[in-house]
């Protein structure tokens, strides 16, 4: 009865219109949020267990009558897993023909695949286009979207999102940052959205030849410390905010206010459980879209270590939050999750290899015992978009920096990927310099 009501006034009186979403997910009391979510739980679930193969087989298996299904703590151990899309057909997945479908990047094994409609692509849209609003982004603002494109769902959904607010928005992709410094006071961006990594580089640059103006920085796709968001904001001059999701969300699960302490969630199209608490509430995360239905997720094991934050928030938002990724549970468990040579137990072989090679700059301890790099995750199409970000310290990708800060870029050794060296190797310099360690782009603060 309450979805009913809630698809009406959002059919009638919200429309397309993000300000009128913010308002009311800002007056919405919490009890009314659970029941929607209770009810909206049964809806996604009777719909997917009658049409989707792969839920139906573990019912049975588990031996649960869906009909006595009321909400997750009634499906015990049945979950959806990154296992179960890399290895399943994705036919045991799908409830109807599907339109549009994403990939992760695969930095952690092959990428898994997320199909959808242009119907679901365009309500993620909207409910980023909510929270970039609630962040102050207006009608006259001016957005360049940084990250990367092809298959991957991010720069897609942001651009679909300012469109609905009839925001200016280039999404250009993920260019040289230098590409985009130039074209940054032609264009008269002032809103960026990128990952951490790619900002360190973009800022690198503006701290040289300096900042144009820009009122808000939207980081998500990789871990950011809060070293390298001071960096940042200092360059600009202007607050980064950080989001948090996945191309299995459809974009994003959720998002920083202008607090900044945890990620206010989409409690109208997710329900979220936290698995396995430890005794401060630290456990995994578990996510089930509740208004998709051309490929539904039931319980899926997102294995991210998180928490919920109950306190309300001084902004007034009354949608729950989550505290900052801490770790990548799965990681820790096992290694047979397709992987592959990106297992933990693989790559530390080869980071030993390489620091009796290469000694204290290729990640060894110097005599007075102080770690001489921290680590760079991988960017996401499964987008902590973590930072926010995907990977925790148990699959940390570690960065040797060159024997001269003044080369131009550094090498992952789990992939050997090169990546620009800029602000990560000089702001470490300087921290080095002042003696005390700078974590970069990892979440060991």
């Amino acid at each position: 009865m309450l979805t009913a009501v809630r698809k009406l006034v959002e059919r009638t009186v919200i429309g397309d219109s993000a300000p009128r979403l913010v308002r009311f997910a800002r007056t919405v009391p919490r009890p009314i949020i659970r029941r929607l979510q209770a009810e909206a739980f049964r809806e996604v679930f009777c719909y997917a267990a009658q049409r989707q193969k792969f839920l139906a087989r573990k019912l049975r298996e588990a031996g649960i009558d869906p009909a006595r299904v009321r909400g997750p703590d009634d499906l015990g151990n049945v979950f959806t897993t990154a296992d179960d899309l890399l290895t399943l057909p994705l036919e045991d997945f799908l409830c109807r023909e599907p339109q549009a479908v994403f990939e992760t990047t695969g930095t952690s094994g092959a990428p898994k695949r997320t199909y959808f409609s242009y119907e679901e692509l365009e309500a993620a849209a909207h409910h980023e286009g909510a929270a970039l609003y609630q962040n102050g982004v207006r009608p006259s603002d001016r957005v360049v979207c940084a990250f990367d494109a092809g298959y991957w769902i991010s720069s897609w959904v942001t651009f679909l999102a300012c469109k609905k607010m009839r925001v200016f928005c280039s999404a250009v992709g993920k260019p040289q940052p230098r590409d985009l410094y130039s074209r940054l006071g032609l264009y008269r961006y002032n809103v960026i959205v990128a990952d951490p990594t790619w900002l360190v580089s973009l800022s690198e640059i503006a701290e040289k030849q300096g900042a144009f103006p820009v009122k808000l920085i939207m980081a998500a796709g990789d871990r950011m410390t809060d070293v390298y968001r001071k960096y940042v904001q200092d360059v600009w001059k202007a607050p980064v905010i950080l989001g948090y999701g996945s191309t299995e969300a459809g974009g994003g699960l959720g998002m920083e206010c202008r607090e900044r302490d945890g990620y206010h969630v989409d409690e109208f199209d997710f329900l979220l459980e936290i698995v396995e608490p430890d005794a401060e509430g630290y456990g995994e995360l578990v996510m089930t879209t509740l208004a998709r239905r051309t490929m539904p997720l039931i319980r899926y094991r997102v294995r991210d270590v998180t928490r919920f934050i109950d306190e309300p928030c001084p902004c007034g938002v009354t949608l729950r939050r989550i505290s900052r990724i801490k770790d990548q549970r799965a990681a820790r468990r096992d290694g047979g999750d397709g992987r592959g040579q990106h297992a933990p137990g693989n790559f530390r072989g080869r980071a030993r290899r390489r620091r009796r090679t290469l000694g204290p700059l290729a990640g060894g301890r110097p005599a007075g015992g102080t770690p001489r790099h921290s680590g760079i995750p991988p960017g996401a199409g499964e987008r902590d978009q973590s930072a926010g970000g995907r990977t925790g310290r148990a699959q940390e990708h570690r960065v040797l920096l060159p024997r001269r800060l003044g080369q131009s870029r550094l090498r992952d050794v789990s992939t050997g990927v090169s990546i620009p060296a800029c602000g990560v190797a000089r702001t470490e310099a300087k921290a080095e310099a002042a003696g005390r360690r700078t974590p970069i782009l990892n979440d060991e603060l």
